[in-house]
């Protein structure tokens, strides 16, 4: 199948993009039990992508695919042994233990991996309908039982969900408890109604065959899921490259390490050329990456009013004062990280003249103002994922009127506190 014709945000980049789609289909070929059964599915749940897109691009962008993403790859470590099984089961088909292993499979493939792809369709039919709250929710406030009830009155294709059936899985976990029967060519699932009188409510008989089919078919919508996600996040590359916000959240949520160590290399090349350039003075120079840094703050909303360089290689950098109450912590705190992220916005421009970034607030007479003075060195680890806004709160330097604030970050707490977050928490140094 041509993916092409999945292309609907930017149509136009088609050309460019017509090889890596090509690679996205090979792929997804090594999984599907059929390429006609696996497009199939493709063809069905793309334009629901394309519709839940249209009510909120930038929603869906950021709070659906983004976060779909996360979660998706919470899971990639099951899938890889999901995956071995299966092959190591297609090997061994005559072992004795194969139904056993059938059935242990098809509930992995439940609970680790279809479980959040239903989400997936959760949260773009929330979105559709108007209703969409977060990923989280359509992600955790259900079981797989209640998301697969609430997709199926809503999808207007409900047949990719053919795979999944809820007595097998509840049987599949509770095999003690009577669910179960095994006989050479079929296995008998029963659904246990537990009470002080418990009975049997409901028999479902499945052919060995027919249960290898489920498999396959649970398969087959995941891997859909994943190409059409593919498909999705390449038609979407220039609207999440343009827009500011979303750009932004995507380095938050899933640029990798080596992601980041590519845009510094990138950012490398592109300004050496201009600090090299003999053509230019050295006052030229300064003045063009002042004229960078002050357009970074107009597009970041954080004023700024002069920068100047010292011969000790130190960037100053002169701020409005913002009036906060001076005798609350956490209000010193916020704006000691505002006055970060003037030095964060300086680093790259100007990090090949510069060794340190002084940050100070320009007042009247007598006012409280603050200061900040921030190693190069530590910016640059930021930049490169090494270290996080708390590394450089603690490490840095911050004054009121140039006495030291003694700002202090409890590590320990602040690991505690990731634990019981389900926000993306960026690792800093290694502090053991």
């Amino acid at each position: 199948m041509d993916y092409v014709q999945f292309l609907k945000i930017d149509p136009s980049g088609a050309g460019k993009l017509a090889e890596s789609l090509r690679e996205i289909a090979i792929q997804a070929e090594e999984n599907f039990s059929t390429p006609e059964a696996g497009n199939a599915l493709v063809e069905k749940i793309m334009p629901l992508f394309h519709d839940a897109f249209s009510k909120d691009n930038a929603a869906f962008v950021g709070q659906v695919f983004f976060e779909a993403q996360r979660a998706i790859r919470r899971t990639h470590r099951h899938q890889k042994y999901i995956y071995e099984e299966l092959d190591r089961l297609k090997a061994d088909e005559d072992s004795e233990n194969n139904q056993v292993r059938m059935v242990n499979l098809y509930r992995s493939i439940v609970s680790d991996m279809l479980d959040v792809y239903l989400s997936i369709i959760v949260a773009c039919l929330k979105m559709i309908e108007g209703k969409f709250s977060s990923f989280l929710e359509a992600n955790l406030s259900s079981s797989e039982l209640t998301k697969y009830q609430f997709a199926l009155k809503r999808l207007q294709h409900p047949e990719i969900l053919k795979g999944y059936f809820p007595i097998i899985r509840n049987a599949a976990s509770h095999v003690g408890t009577h669910s179960i029967d095994y006989e050479q060519e079929h296995i008998i699932f029963k659904k246990i109604g537990r009470s002080a009188k418990p009975e049997i409510k409901e028999v479902l008989k499945v052919g060995n065959g027919e249960l290898m089919g489920y498999v396959h078919a649970l398969i087959d919508l995941t891997t859909s899921i994943d190409v059409c996600m593919n498909i999705f996040g390449l038609d979407a590359v220039n609207f999440i490259v343009t827009e500011r916000n979303i750009r932004c959240q995507y380095a938050d949520k899933l640029a990798s390490a080596e992601a980041f160590e590519a845009w510094r290399k990138r950012c490398e090349e592109f300004y050496l050329p201009v600090w090299a350039d003999s053509g230019l003075d050295e006052a030229a120079k300064w003045d063009h990456f002042s004229g960078l840094f002050a357009k970074e703050c107009r597009d970041r909303q954080l004023p700024a009013k002069q920068i100047s360089f010292r011969k000790d290689e130190m960037l100053l950098i002169d701020v409005p004062k913002k009036e906060i109450d001076i005798t609350s912590e956490q209000a010193l705190v916020n704006r000691s990280v505002e006055l970060i992220r003037y030095a964060l916005m300086a680093e790259p421009l100007f990090h090949l003249r510069v060794s340190s970034y002084v940050i100070a607030e320009i007042g009247h007479n007598k006012e409280e103002c603050l200061q900040a003075w921030i190693k190069g060195k530590d910016l640059k680890d930021y930049s490169l994922r090494k270290a996080n806004l708390y590394d450089l709160l603690n490490d840095g330097n911050f004054f009121r009127n140039e006495e030291n604030l003694n700002i202090y970050v409890d590590f320990k707490a602040l690991d505690e506190i990731s634990l019981k977050s389900f926000e993306p928490f960026r690792r800093g140094r290694n502090r053991d």
